[in-house]
């Protein structure tokens, strides 16, 4: 299995002002790093997609409940164990869609049965 050098750092840590640099190498599961490197790029959006679904929710729900809103009760907003309940479900659809190309096209290892790993890396990326 071939795997990357790790990238150079991109961002400081406000912590400690030090690059951030990824520890090790990057994994080559699906036999091509350009492939690995479309896969992340895609996850990484994928998250940003999430967190902006999470928010525009948190407006919706503040816009209905009191009409008008400030960006500080949109970051002080705590949703109730039914808005997680809601927004995990979405997010489990979500990467579902998302995500069924390796689903359909990449067979699962061999003593799994199918599913399987999906179903891990589904709930790994959800948590």
């Amino acid at each position: 299995m071939n795997a990357a050098p790790p990238k150079k750092p991109t961002a400081s840590s406000p912590v400690t002002g030090r690059p951030r640099i990824p520890k090790g190498y990057r994994p080559n599961n699906l036999g091509d790093p350009h492939v690995e490197r479309v896969l992340s790029i895609t996850m990484a959006v994928a998250t940003e997609v999430a967190v902006l679904h999470d928010t525009i929710d948190t407006m919706a729900r503040l816009s209905a409940a009191q009409g008008k809103f400030s960006m500080a009760e949109i970051e002080a907003y705590e949703p109730t164990p039914e808005v997680k309940a809601a927004r995990e479900k979405w997010r489990k659809d979500y990467l579902k869609r998302l995500l069924r190309i390796l689903w359909e096209d990449i067979p699962d290892a061999p003593g799994e049965g199918r599913g399987t790993s999906y179903g891990n890396i589904v709930r790994e990326i959800s948590e």
